[in-house]
């Protein structure tokens, strides 16, 4: 499945809102069997507890568990110019508490730092046929983005991966795309996965 800057093109729910959804039901059947036992009196109760329930529920910390104050916690950062493999966190559906953040803030500065040199990358295509003068012995292994909506974006991801993994490097060479037909629905899109080889030019 494609994915365009981390979000699945198919949709789907996060399995968080999943649960959140599965109890929301369970309240509202819950009211409806009170009000029908217990008459105006019992359906008040339950409303109630689902405003309580709501309000202090699903208040943990998405990393560790413990719980979290809302003026102190954050979002997840999703880190969406990585791959998928390289991401720090496995989802950006959820909040930190205090004790993470500052684990969660040495990750946000490695990437805002691989931006920023990404910023700065050259790129030759594969079918390039001049000289690039490439440090020797600069040469990584070869990277992949994911397949990702958009030619561009997949060139980005690949970019800004390859900043993130090699800060000595600063240019890709031997750039390609490969492409593949998906769908989500009825609707049907070119996936496009860009590989190339990072490394380092001289000066």
């Amino acid at each position: 499945m494609a994915q365009e800057y981390g979000f699945d093109a198919s949709g789907a729910q996060p399995k968080g809102a999943a649960k959140v959804l599965g109890a929301i039901f369970l309240w509202i059947v819950l009211a409806v069997f009170a009000g029908g036992l217990f008459g105006p009196s019992g359906l008040v109760f339950v409303i109630i507890a689902i405003a309580i329930s709501i309000f202090i529920g699903n208040k943990k910390c998405a990393l560790c568990g413990c719980g979290v104050n809302k003026d102190t916690s954050r979002d997840i950062p999703d880190f969406e110019g990585l791959t998928w493999s390289l991401r720090p966190y496995p989802t950006s559906v959820g909040r930190i508490c205090e004790k993470c953040d500052p684990e969660v803030k040495k990750h946000e500065q490695a990437y805002d730092e691989a931006m920023k040199r990404a910023a700065e990358y050259e790129t030759w295509p594969e079918t390039y046929k001049g000289r690039i003068p490439v440090s020797n012995g600069s040469e990584k292994e070869p990277l992949k983005s994911d397949w990702i909506k958009g030619k561009e974006n997949a060139k980005n991801q690949l970019i800004i991966t390859a900043a993130y993994m090699h800060s000595d490097c600063n240019a890709i060479i031997k750039l390609r795309f490969t492409q593949q037909q998906e769908s989500s629905g009825n609707y049907n899109y070119t996936a496009w996965q860009a590989i190339g080889i990072p490394c380092k030019l001289a000066l």
